[in-house]
């Protein structure tokens, strides 16, 4: 059988892995910290941040090439054996649980929500970056390990899928795949929390900016004001609205077929991974930025000592929410793929 798309991923994730751990050398000779611990920006729901930063960076390219070795093996193989898969799956499992716990914080999340408004002042007015300690290194080196992560974990899935007897690229074995109906079913449900849950963080945001104080208090609220926190708050949520907006094309006729009013692209299909993946990217952030607000919210934050009150549940509260807002989109996005894979190109298999 010859190889197919899906077996391309593996070798895609090992030279990726290289790539990180020639970055991270390159990075290091020129005299830098490795961005993550020591150089980096505090922060509370970092774990790593207090750890000495040459350890760090021979642990992360000693992985980093076990990656690279691994992806050249299953690269090689046809049918991957029962180790190479445990051992691609157990790779998979560490770089995604250095990701959530080590490396990414809410600072992912937030470069997203503030997109718009880094976008405007990066030429509107440039001296606004002047004097702010924004961590890029950090940032880029978290977004790098997302993508690792998320090369690795579809290798994984389809080194199981292959090992199992399964289509590498669908992962159906028959036309009854009880546990994919399971998931389709409950696709719905999970899309609507997923888009539920931004427009409650949104709504007390788009509240403040409107100059009504919604779950916060006077004094809060006239800070937020005077420091220019209002433009920040109508980014972000704008961006929740934008997201939630794009969660509902999950279920929408327009989220299979872009409309045929919009320029260029009009009538177009929409490719499942064009929206699997994105979908998958923001859960994954949203990880870290969950833990953030539950730290906040229960006062275990030194950003917010008091905690979540009664007189400002508005800055915390919505944030409570983003764990299920994780999994509630995490499922939406994969029930979505299922109901869209249609007949598969590799096995013919349409169920």
């Amino acid at each position: 059988m010859r190889h197919t798309q899906p077996r391309r991923i593996a070798p895609l994730a090992g030279f990726a892995s290289l790539a990180y751990a020639a970055a991270v050398l390159g990075w290091v000779a020129l005299g830098h910290p490795y961005p993550l611990g020591a150089g980096t920006r505090p922060s509370p729901d970092l774990l790593s941040s207090g750890w000495p930063w040459e350890p760090a960076a021979a642990v992360a390219v000693a992985a980093a090439l076990t990656g690279a070795g691994l992806g050249a093996l299953l690269s090689r193989r046809r049918a991957p054996s029962a180790l190479l898969t445990g051992g691609a799956v157990a790779f998979a499992a560490a770089v995604a649980l250095a990701f959530l716990t080590l490396i990414a914080d809410s600072g992912m999340l937030a470069v997203a929500g503030y997109l718009p408004l880094l976008v405007v002042k990066a030429f509107s007015d440039p001296a606004w970056f002047d004097g702010r300690d924004i961590p890029w290194d950090q940032f880029v080196n978290e977004y790098a390990v997302l993508a690792v992560a998320g090369l690795w974990a579809g290798a994984a899935v389809v080194g199981v899928r292959e090992h199992r007897g399964r289509c590498a690229a669908c992962g159906r074995r028959d036309t009854h795949d009880g546990a994919s109906r399971s998931l389709h079913r409950w696709g719905t449900f999970a899309t609507w929390t997923a888009v539920a849950i931004p427009l409650v963080y949104a709504t007390t945001r788009f509240a403040w900016v409107a100059g009504i104080p919604l779950g916060i208090n006077a004094t809060a609220y006239a800070s937020l004001r005077d420091e220019g926190g209002l433009a920040a708050a109508a980014g972000l949520a704008s961006m929740a609205t934008l997201g939630a907006s794009l969660t509902w094309g999950l279920v929408a006729r327009w989220g299979e077929r872009i409309p045929t009013w919009v320029p260029w692209l009009g009538g177009r299909r929409v490719a499942p991974l064009a929206a699997l993946i994105p979908a998958l990217a923001v859960a994954a952030m949203l990880v870290p930025a969950s833990v953030m607000m539950v730290r906040a919210g229960l006062g275990m934050s030194s950003d917010a000592p008091s905690g979540l009150t009664w007189s400002d549940w508005g800055a915390f509260g919505p944030g409570l929410l983003w764990p299920l807002w994780s999994v509630a989109l995490a499922t939406a996005a994969v029930a979505y793929w299922l109901r869209r894979r249609g007949v598969c190109h590799r096995c013919g298999r349409s169920a």
